[in-house]
């Protein structure tokens, strides 16, 4: 069988760019002529996969998300638009793998976030090309004892591009607002109590007490 050499570097086209190549043979004796271009025969175009999804957030009901409630967090990202980005062919769907909110899970052990399917074809239109694409989603009733991790990943007809970064997000706040104090008279002293808030979903650590003076002031 001959062997195909092909150069040290790969040819690095522009996207979209028609592809035009000459070949030639070679045995013991050298090279032979450079066959004819293919120029004029039906045209073929350079095309990849999708680069890295970018901008990923994740936002709950305490960090700007307004449709989240309180067990909820919402990913969402930059859409992948630009020929240069899509890999000179429509982005038509994007995923979402997620840990589960399962610290031990490794990046290349994520699962598929099955709700979501593909996000295709249901909110916003991708501009000045007519195909409609989901660039967020929310994920509900999630526990807030737990840290979420999130990877996404957009599709063209050639296949899936790379995932983007990981990006971590969990629904604690701070604790509510407190009931007001109750302070009761001591033999020789005052005695102040309080009933323990809704913590956020995390150990409240400590307390902070201020008492007003004569004039009002804390």
């Amino acid at each position: 069988m001959a062997t195909i050499r092909t150069p040290a570097k790969p040819y690095l086209l522009p996207i979209s760019s028609i592809v035009e190549a000459r070949i030639r043979a070679q045995n013991s004796v050298g090279f032979g002529e450079w066959s004819k271009s293919n120029k004029g025969q039906s045209i073929v175009r350079v095309y990849r996969v999708p680069i890295k999804v970018k901008a990923l957030k994740a936002e709950n009901e305490n960090t700007g998300c307004t449709t989240c409630g309180n067990n909820d967090i919402k990913i969402s990202w930059t859409p992948i638009i630009a020929d240069v980005e899509t890999g000179g062919q429509d982005v038509f769907a994007y995923q979402i793998f997620w840990d589960k909110g399962e610290s031990a899970r490794k990046g290349d052990n994520f699962v598929k976030y099955d709700e979501t399917s593909t996000l295709a074809c249901t909110d916003c239109e991708k501009a000045g090309q007519g195909i409609n694409l989901k660039y967020s989603y929310i994920f509900k009733n999630l526990s807030k004892s737990n840290v979420y991790r999130f990877i996404v990943r957009a599709r063209n007809s050639c296949n899936w591009g790379p995932f983007s970064e990981v990006k971590t997000a969990d629904i604690r706040s701070t604790p509510e607002q407190m009931d007001p104090l109750t302070i009761k008279q001591g033999t020789c002293n005052v005695v102040i109590s309080w009933t323990k808030p809704n913590n956020g979903g995390s150990t409240i650590s400590k307390y902070t007490i201020r008492v007003a003076d004569n004039k009002g002031a804390w």
